[in-house]
């Protein structure tokens, strides 16, 4: 059965119409969008208007993990300060590299002060998924991540695959911490005998 293009025109319409009422009824951020901390925001995709207000409320790092389309035409001349790109397809999963390096990306951002929105097509799994591997990576557990970007971000849903992924992430994120701390070994130090030493010195 084919559908006749008016349907298609009547469906853009009505998209286009409920974007636009998104805009009255939430006006300090754009539609498909919630900020989960103070720095980082979550969303769908963006047209030119949408990120006109997200830099308007002071978004200039981006990360999109959208293969459906690209963001150029979204940023037109606002360009962002930094922008990462990690395509992955509706329903599936970024690869463990590729959710170090966007865990990484906004770490340095949000370190360096700037504000990062994090999207994929919809902003429901794979951006959600980005944003709790990157609150894992600072140092909060699964279940505090999880609850943190489910609360500020409802509509925030994690397939099987997905979750299997997080757990993945955080599992690597723990041996890696563990490697890196090393144990101090050796007899602890004598707190009389530094003591004495001070006084001995000060005679």
């Amino acid at each position: 059965m084919r559908i006749p293009h008016s349907a298609f025109r009547t469906r853009s319409r009505i998209f286009a119409h409920f974007r636009r009422w998104q805009r009255r009824s939430r006006p300090n951020l754009p539609p498909n969008a919630d900020a989960v901390t103070p720095q980082l925001v979550v969303g769908g995709f963006i047209d030119r208007d949408d990120w006109r207000q997200l830099v308007d409320q002071g978004v200039s790092v981006v990360v999109s993990l959208q293969a459906e389309r690209h963001d150029e035409d979204a940023f037109g001349e606002i360009q962002p300060d930094g922008y990462l790109r990690l395509p992955t397809i509706d329903h599936s999963i970024p690869t463990l590299a590729q959710l170090r390096m966007g865990a990484a990306f906004v770490d340095e951002a949000v370190r360096a002060g700037k504000m990062v929105l994090i999207h994929c097509h919809a902003g429901v799994g794979r951006s959600a998924l980005l944003c709790t591997c990157y609150l894992v990576y600072t140092g909060m557990s699964v279940e505090e991540a999880w609850q943190t970007v489910k609360t500020k971000r409802t509509v925030a849903y994690l397939n099987s695959r997905q979750q299997a992924m997080l757990e993945q992430f955080a599992a690597t994120m723990e041996r890696e911490r563990a490697a890196t701390s090393v144990p101090v070994t050796g007899p602890s130090p004598d707190p009389q005998a530094a003591t004495n030493d001070l006084q001995g010195d000060a005679a």
